[in-house]
């Protein structure tokens, strides 16, 4: 099997690919992994649904869950596209003063580079590009580096996005903290990727809602909470940080901080965060909280 890929990786190129393929879709389903310093802690769940006009242009919806059922939908961004140039541009709706970016350049080649913006003006590199076949259509797959380090590699694979997340390309390379992998993407619930990487499609919160308490006796309450979090345990704390699931930075707070204490939080705006608590000895307690 494996070397009938191989010999299909190597001959796809001769085939011809006259038209890009399109990232909108709103069959498809992304599962996205949410690491937190190299520990796995949630899935989210990405899709488009809709469409809308925005500053002149068209463009689709792109919505994120922390449930498979979309029970209840988060809207992140906005996303158009040109299929003829193979380009895809998205709108965050997380930074709403921010430009739209273009996030995608399926046609780009061995040796050429894309400018990306995820935390700032970056230049990656196509290491190398090959085509397969993926839920019955040719794709290319293009392989990048930050400026050609060695670094974790990036896959573009046309038609369904960056193998670390479909509206956030390159993050993975210049946030340390907090990275994103596609586990899997569904068509109609039916599986047409897996990453290779990893051996599963879910990766479970690493708490469930409630009042929580773990060995370093750290507590954090209430939760969910319309108004401040408390934290409460033995142990000192050098940092925490409260991230949406997106992986913005919604707030932070520097150590040393010595509980009990109190995370002033009541005008943060409803939804699914992710609270990352650093202690002073070097351990991490991830938490999911609600608003």
């Amino acid at each position: 099997m494996k070397k009938n890929l191989l010999m299909l990786l190597l001959l796809c190129p001769f085939f011809g690919h006259s038209q890009q393929l399109s990232l909108i879709d709103t069959t498809y389903t992304w599962n996205i992994g949410v690491m937190s310093f190299g520990i796995p802690v949630q899935t989210v769940f990405m899709k488009i649904s809709g469409d809308t006009a925005y500053s002149g242009n068209q463009y689709y919806k792109f919505y994120s869950s922390d449930d498979s059922l979309f029970s209840v939908m988060y809207l992140d961004g906005l996303v158009r596209e040109d299929t003829a140039a193979g380009i895809v541009w998205y709108k965050d709706l997380h930074n709403p003063c921010g430009p739209e970016e273009e996030i995608y350049i399926d046609t780009l080649d061995e040796g050429e580079t894309h400018m990306g913006y995820t935390c700032a003006p970056l230049s990656f590199m196509v290491d190398s590009s090959s085509y397969i076949f993926l839920d019955g259509k040719l794709r290319k797959v293009m392989i990048f580096n930050l400026n050609g380090g060695a670094n974790p590699r990036e896959y573009w694979v046309e038609g369904f996005g960056s193998t670390f997340s479909p509206v956030k390309p390159h993050h993975n390379f210049c946030v340390a903290d907090l990275e994103y992998h596609v586990l899997c993407i569904h068509r109609n619930s039916t599986l047409v990727w897996s990453n290779p990487l990893f051996t599963e499609c879910y990766w479970p919160d690493v708490s469930a809602l409630g009042e929580v308490q773990d060995e370093e006796n750290i507590r954090v309450y209430p939760n969910p909470s319309a108004d401040d979090l408390r934290i409460t345990g033995a142990e000192e704390l050098s940092e925490i940080r409260l991230l949406n699931l997106q992986g913005a930075l919604i707030r932070s707070w520097s150590g040393p901080l010595s509980p009990p204490l109190t995370l002033e939080a009541g005008e943060i705006p409803g939804g699914t965060y992710l609270l990352v608590i650093k202690t002073v000895s070097g351990h991490i307690i991830s938490r999911k909280v609600v608003r």
